[in-house]
């Protein structure tokens, strides 16, 4: 059973399905009016995006069993612990769920044609997986963004479809937050994405990759992560003197500026693939603890 956890990454699903709660009760249902879903498609919309992204990391490790063998050949999954045919049959099973909920979930609304939110994310996986997931940047610009609209359609689902209602400011003010988590998100994802490219260089090489660190080399990589961390910091500094909670903001800069700046001091110092192991596990957490300051909300 582990290692079928493992394929699906549930540690991530899991941070996830954290982020769906906390939104659900820590902005949503802190509002004075009544939001668009019940509780019943509020799950139906989670679970169908989870589902899709568990599937989207088993067709990524199934595709990438060339390169798994070199970068990750101790902690190797697919072909060793699972054969390459239950993958695929796992894949196809977790796809058919995902797409049945958020098929269900259009139904239930009366509109079919939000079918086709979930078959975006659906085929950007499809599409990263086999095809555009060793172009430069590209790969990593579509992970930043599929977790970016995974958190971003609870204002298109939830907020937007409320058109008249006397609490203007709370709606726009709790579309902003959810935004601004989404946004967030997306910059943690793209330079944890590049971290990761940088510490798999060895399996990418052979499957003729051009991630950015092949490309640019680990010098000018760990400068493109200081200027998208500069980014990052410029973006959570708009959103601290945007917000009114003191302890919000105390919140960002312990949990969230000052490890970026150690984040971007220290990356400099990394010179070989196996160097940013360390670092893609600082973003995780630094992605982790901003999470949570939904909390503050």
């Amino acid at each position: 059973m582990k290692y079928w956890l493992k394929l699906v990454r549930i540690k991530n699903l899991m941070m996830m399905i954290l982020i769906f709660v906390l939104i659900k009760f820590s902005i949503l249902e802190q509002l004075p009016f009544q939001t668009n879903l019940n509780t019943g498609n509020y799950l139906l919309l989670s679970f169908s995006i989870i589902f899709i992204m568990a599937a989207g990391y088993v067709l990524n490790d199934v595709c990438d069993l060339e390169t798994d063998k070199i970068n990750r050949n101790k902690s190797l999954i697919v072909g060793d612990k699972i054969s390459v045919k239950k993958a695929k049959i796992f894949y196809v099973l977790l796809s058919c769920f995902g797409l049945l909920l958020g098929l269900l979930f259009s139904y239930r609304l009366n509109r079919p044609f939000y079918f086709i939110f979930f078959l975006i994310p659906f085929l950007l996986l499809i599409t990263y997986s086999k095809v555009l997931k060793y172009k430069f940047l590209i790969g990593n610009l579509i992970v930043g963004f599929l977790l970016f609209i995974s958190i971003y359609y609870f204002n298109v689902f939830e907020l937007y479809p409320i058109q008249n209602t006397s609490f203007q400011f709370e709606k726009i003010e709790s579309e902003n937050r959810i935004t601004a988590l989404a946004i967030f998100a997306f910059l943690l994802t793209l330079l944890r994405e590049i971290a990761k490219d940088a510490e798999d260089i060895p399996g990418d090489i052979v499957s003729k990759s051009s991630s950015l660190p092949i490309k640019l080399g680990l010098q000018k990589t760990n400068t493109v992560l200081v200027f998208l961390t500069s980014i990052t910091l410029i973006f959570v500094i708009i959103f601290i003197y945007k917000i009114s909670s003191n302890y919000l903001k105390v919140y960002l800069v312990l949990g969230v500026i000052f490890p970026l700046l150690y984040f971007a001091i220290s990356i400099n110092k990394n010179n070989k693939p196996s160097d940013y192991t360390k670092s893609t596990k600082q973003l995780k957490l630094i992605m982790f603890i901003g999470i949570l300051s939904i909390l503050f909300f």
